[in-house]
């Protein structure tokens, strides 16, 4: 019996060097392990089927602080296709499938780590193939030889990467593990939510949660009839037999944080348009002329409305090329002619439901009502309560006599004034020689930031009298949760000292350049200022 061929990784050692320096996220390299796992299972899905009764693929991804696991229940690797699986940039690249380069395992996992292993057992096969590589080895014999070895198996076919003691710098941590699961779910959005693939991320199955579409009128009729602001973008031709296609929509609630306009899909894959990487043309001063920005800007300024609000996804026709990590689309100017279409397209559509009339979709965005409004009873329920937390803490003055950072029992004057009128007289402290007046403008809804400074500061850093105007949102969702919905008369004027000494140290930072060292020195020393 001939003996068994064994695989190179591949052909060039000097490539190998280059793999954990290139630009990239864990959950784009944990999404080329992915990648693989769905194109394995397209391949083979009726051989499948017919092989494993009720079968369904699972994609299961387990991450610790010194290992990580990603398995499938898909296809294996047959013998023919090692070659491509271990080979860097392989000669018979996939072209019809999202496993395009023949890269995509290799970069991934030597970026993860220099250590890891490929264990599969194809589905015509009866052996079970484990590839080794440990990159430092390679690196200082020059021997490419990974494998395999073999055991002889009946098993079903699957498909297992092991990446040993991970880099320590590219483990996701903490939150960041909410966010790789969030971001997944989001790349892989229509593999799972039309139920073809279950992927799951440390023994949590993955979902993906669209957000609910706004319902209100149209500006232009604000007191008319009630239409869900979601519209289908046709097939828009953008040349060189390039396609882009998809759906618009205005969220019910603005997402402040995390914005991410529009996600671009390629092969039903997302390539760009995540939470952290937004494709919102016009929103980073993308274009320097205002010829340019009335063609092609559709987004503003980072907090405007229309940034917290529009959102959707367009799909990409195949022929597009994206890079090796699939972080990216290679537009060769095709972006520009996409948004130029785009724009064209929202000023004028058809919502989904209404046809035959036509809509400003961006209008809308900047310009519809998401605000809640508060009654006249609501006020006066809020009167009633601070007035009542008043005399409860007048009654407590004459027992005790305790600080609160800087907040005093003893000094209930500013506190009154801010019951009698919240949207009142400037506040006015003196800090380094110039007298500051504060102007506050109290807002209530789960829509606007925490903070804004909304106009000012007048002068310069010399002036000794300046003014700010800063809003403060008190119906904000972190007020809500941790501090009763800002209503007590304790937490009502702490919250203010918060955000006026936030506001107050981001401006003199900038001005002094001094930095986020600088700033929080700033901010503390406002913090112990009584006067504020």
């Amino acid at each position: 019996m001939a003996k068994r061929e064994t695989r190179d990784l591949s052909s060039d050692i000097g490539v190998i060097r280059t793999f954990k320096f290139i630009q990239n996220k864990p959950h784009f390299a944990i999404g080329e392990f992915v990648d693989n796992s769905i194109q394995s299972f397209l391949d083979h899905k009726e051989k499948l089927e017919k092989l494993i009764p009720g079968y369904k693929p699972k994609i299961e991804i387990s991450v610790t602080n010194n290992l990580i696991t990603v398995r499938d229940n898909c296809a294996g690797i047959s013998m023919e296709d090692e070659e491509r699986a271990f080979m860097v940039a392989a000669s018979n690249p996939n072209i019809a499938g999202i496993g395009t380069f023949g890269m995509g395992m290799k970069v991934s996992a030597c970026w993860f780590s220099d250590q890891w292993k490929v264990e599969t057992k194809y589905i015509d096969e009866d052996e079970i193939k484990t590839f080794d590589i440990d990159v430092n080895k390679i690196l200082e014999s020059g021997d490419l030889t990974i494998g395999p070895k073999t055991q002889k198996s009946s098993d079903q076919p699957f498909t297992q990467i092991t990446i040993l003691n991970p880099f320590e710098d590219k483990l996701p941590h903490a939150s960041g593990v909410t966010a790789i699961k969030d971001h997944l779910s989001d790349i892989y959005r229509w593999f799972i939510n039309d139920n073809q693939i279950d992927i799951f991320y440390n023994g949590d199955q993955l979902a993906f949660d669209p957000p609910n579409i706004k319902e209100m009128p149209c500006v232009s009729d604000p007191d008319g009839e009630s239409y869900e602001w979601v519209t289908e973008i046709p097939e828009l031709d953008l040349g060189d037999g390039l396609k882009a296609w998809g759906v618009a929509y205005l969220r019910d609630k603005g997402r402040v944080s995390g914005q991410r306009g529009f996600g671009i899909f390629w092969k039903d894959r997302l390539v760009t348009g995540s939470t952290g990487d937004p494709w919102m043309p016009g929103s980073n001063d993308d274009f320097d002329t205002r010829e340019a920005v009335n063609k092609y800007a559709i987004y503003q300024g980072a907090n405007s409305g229309i940034n917290q609000r529009l959102e959707g996804w367009i799909h990409i026709s195949p022929e597009f090329e994206v890079p090796s990590t699939k972080n990216g689309v290679l537009w060769y100017g095709k972006d520009l002619v996409l948004m130029e279409q785009l724009k064209s397209y929202l000023t004028d559509c058809e919502l989904i439901g209404t046809p035959n009339k036509k809509f400003d979709f961006i209008r809308q965005a900047k310009k519809g009502e998401w605000k809640k409004k508060l009654d006249i009873d609501t006020k006066k329920i809020d009167e009633a309560f601070d007035n009542e937390a008043l005399e409860e803490l007048k009654k407590q003055k004459t027992e005790i006599n305790v600080d609160i950072g800087d907040i005093s029992l003893e000094k209930a004057d500013p506190v009154e004034e801010i019951i009698q009128n919240e949207n009142q007289a400037p506040r006015t402290f003196i800090y380094e020689d110039t007298q500051w007046n504060i102007i506050v403008e109290l807002v209530r809804n789960d829509e606007d930031n925490f903070y804004d400074i909304t106009n000012g500061p007048d002068g310069d850093m010399l002036s000794t009298e300046r003014v700010v105007k800063v809003s403060i949102n008190l119906g904000h969702p972190f007020v809500e949760r941790y501090f009763d919905q800002g209503e007590g008369v304790l937490e009502k004027e702490g919250i203010l000292k918060l955000a006026i000494s936030l506001a107050m140290a981001e401006i003199l930072a900038k001005e002094k350049s001094a930095g986020p060292i600088g700033m929080r020195r700033i901010m503390n020393s406002l913090l112990r200022n009584p006067d504020l």
